[in-house]
């Protein structure tokens, strides 16, 4: 069965059956399947990417390539450099060989050193600046917080709105609802009624189509402006009517059954 849906969620109760229930959400779920944003314009409303300033790095070229054609990465990190390794058996005795040892092992003496005076400088900073950053992390939340209760509330007041609006139209609306379903009744009784009739007189003789007919050329007559013959008819028709009925007032003194007597001798009374 078809349901006509409308949105006074808040006074209509269809929604409490399962059935149209049931039905609402598969509506829903259908809707939401059909949504395709825009990819062009999806994402305008909110502020620019900032530019990296390695955008266009000639180093990192290689790796965005990879990245874009979604490949993996099949170069490890090599950790040679970070070893402190003697020559190789057959470069024991060779002078430069040992100077190139030797001038990797001076550079991870500085390298470590580095990272030494790093630790130390992140014990006596690290803390301070962490703090800052959480700081302006808690200021952001409580901005983004602050915007969405703003949000919810307007969304709250609107359905209290809404609410209120429905809830004062209900009285009217079920009586508009009562009213249309004794006139949806009245005519079903009357197609029945006149399906009947047509029934009846078939079996006395009658030929409702013929009658039809002639009544659509009457019609047409009466629209036709250059039917002399016609419209003299009705120009007498009138006069006639207009002499028994006399004026169309009503006198306030008439009493209800000489009104009903005077109606009842009028040619217009079938």
């Amino acid at each position: 069965m078809d349901y006509e849906f409308d949105c006074l969620s808040f006074i209509d109760k269809e929604f409490d059956n399962p059935d149209i229930r049931s039905k609402v959400l598969s509506m829903i779920e259908a809707e939401m399947k059909t949504f395709t944003p825009n990819f062009d314009n999806y994402l305008s409303h909110l502020p620019p990417l900032p530019v990296s300033p390695f955008a266009n790095s000639f180093a990192l070229k290689g790796v965005y390539d990879r990245i874009a054609a979604n490949q993996p990465n099949k170069e490890k990190l090599s950790e040679k450099r970070y070893l402190a390794e003697k020559p190789e058996p057959a470069l024991e005795n060779d002078v430069q060989a040992w100077k190139k040892c030797v001038q990797n092992c001076k550079s991870q003496i500085i390298h470590q050193e580095n990272a030494i005076m790093n630790h130390q400088v992140a014990e006596d900073r690290v803390g301070e600046l962490w703090l800052k950053q959480n700081s302006m992390l808690e200021k952001t939340i409580a901005m983004y917080k602050s915007k969405s209760d703003e949000v919810v509330k307007k969304v709250r007041e609107c359905h209290k709105q809404r609410q209120k609006i429905q809830e004062s139209s209900l009285p009217e609306l079920s009586r508009l609802t009562v009213k249309r379903d004794q006139s949806v009744m009245r005519r079903l009784n009357c197609e029945a009624a006149m399906v009947h009739l047509e029934k009846e007189l078939i079996k006395k003789g009658f030929n409702y189509e013929e009658y039809l007919e002639a009544r659509k050329q009457q019609e047409l007559q009466a629209a036709d402006p250059n039917n002399a013959e016609y419209n003299s008819t009705v120009r007498e028709y009138e006069t006639v009517n207009v002499t028994v009925m006399g004026d169309d007032t009503v006198d306030e003194n008439e009493t209800e059954e000489s009104l009903t007597k005077r109606q009842k001798h009028s040619p217009l009374v079938c």
